[in-house]
């Protein structure tokens, strides 16, 4: 993409010079590279370099960067936890057990039983905690393996993506493997726990 930005003659590049690949990305054909730092996921790295866009700092952008979503959306996310009885108070988890199929990337995921034991496990050390998994259309068969082993976890199936949004802006922590709805928790600023495999 540096390379793509610099043949195309963009008058203003910025990237960024990776750890792992310090000069593998060309970063020298920006005109402003900035040093990867490794502490920030990467919607926050993102906003850095809009953030030097706009001659600015990251924490004074304007709301609309982050993720918002629609009244509608929002009002169906709270019919949602409302029909499944789960409700604002206690801690309420979302869980996304699977990933898209792109690179290979199910093989980095998280196995099914262990999201299973994780929910056992979140209902004997948090008495409290309302927990509910995330299905997209191609999660079916991962949701089914976890709900054979806990029948009564509350599924969310293939919502509309901004209903998904607003109910993961409700929850109180999201958990799930390297996929897109882990991105959007960590856009709509929910508190997230990514669980990465082996990769090749």
């Amino acid at each position: 993409y540096n390379g793509v930005s610099f043949v195309i003659g963009a008058r203003r590049r910025i990237g960024f010079r990776y750890h792992f690949q310090t000069w593998q990305n060309l970063p020298f054909l920006n005109h402003v590279v900035l040093a990867e730092d490794t502490r920030l996921h990467c919607v926050e790295e993102n906003l850095r370099w809009a953030a030097h866009l706009l001659e600015t700092t990251p924490d004074r952008l304007p709301d609309d960067l982050v993720f918002q979503t629609p009244p509608a959306a929002e009002a169906a996310a709270a019919e949602f936890l409302a029909a499944h009885g789960l409700r604002r108070g206690a801690p309420l988890i979302a869980v996304h057990a699977s990933c898209h199929t792109l690179k290979n990337q199910q093989n980095r995921c998280w196995p099914p039983a262990s999201f299973a034991e994780l929910l056992r496990r979140l209902a004997d050390r948090l008495p409290g905690a309302q927990c509910f998994l995330l299905e997209g259309p191609s999660d079916a068969a991962v949701t089914e393996a976890i709900c054979r082993i806990v029948p009564t976890v509350p599924v969310a199936r293939k919502l509309p993506m901004p209903v998904v949004r607003a109910l993961i802006g409700q929850c109180d922590l999201f958990v799930g493997n390297l996929s897109g709805l882990m991105h959007i928790a960590a856009a709509a600023r929910t508190p997230t726990v990514a669980v990465y495999g082996p990769t090749n």
